[in-house]
């Protein structure tokens, strides 16, 4: 049987995101490559790699996201592009509080769709509680015009969004 995530051990857990960091450790930039990456190769001696490979072994950068150590030669680049990346988040917030037009990132209007997709469901399910049916119009109508989505494709409730 396949085990999800959920049903591991904490410590298998723990064992599952060092083996997947240490896979995108190991997506080094070759020369040989460069081609087709589209970035430069990287030198990275046996010794600094072996003290890489140990560092994330031994969780010295469990706190580091998986996608810093895509395509880095060291592991000193891989905690570099961690602060780049936790800067570029901090700097999309801050913009954020300061300009309300700042254009929207892609995760963004997922999590927006998560929750506007969440609201339904709780809406769906209390209506079935009552033996009724839930207009989900509302919601999807706030969800179009917070996003401008009625530039793209209108929303009309004709289309009964009714569960």
């Amino acid at each position: 049987a396949i085990l999800g995530m959920d049903e591991l051990s904490e410590e298998d857990k723990l064992t599952v995101a060092r083996a997947r960091r240490l896979q995108r450790f190991l997506s080094q930039p070759f020369t040989v490559a460069e081609v087709f990456t589209g970035k430069p190769g990287k030198y990275v001696n046996l010794k600094e790699s072996i003290r890489s490979f140990k560092s994330i072994i031994n969780g010295e950068h469990d706190a580091l996201p998986e996608n810093a150590f895509y395509m880095i030669g060291g592991i000193d680049e891989a905690v570099t592009r961690a602060k780049e990346m936790a800067a570029a988040l901090d700097t999309s917030a801050s913009k954020k509080a300061e300009n309300k037009s700042v254009e929207k990132r892609d995760i963004d209007f997922v999590m927006e769709l998560e929750e506007a997709l969440a609201t339904i469901e709780q809406g769906r399910a209390d209506a079935a509680n009552r033996g009724e049916k839930f207009d989900a119009s509302a919601v999807i109508g706030q969800f179009h015009k917070n996003n401008d989505l009625d530039k793209v494709f209108p929303f009309t409730p004709k289309r009964e969004p009714i569960f």
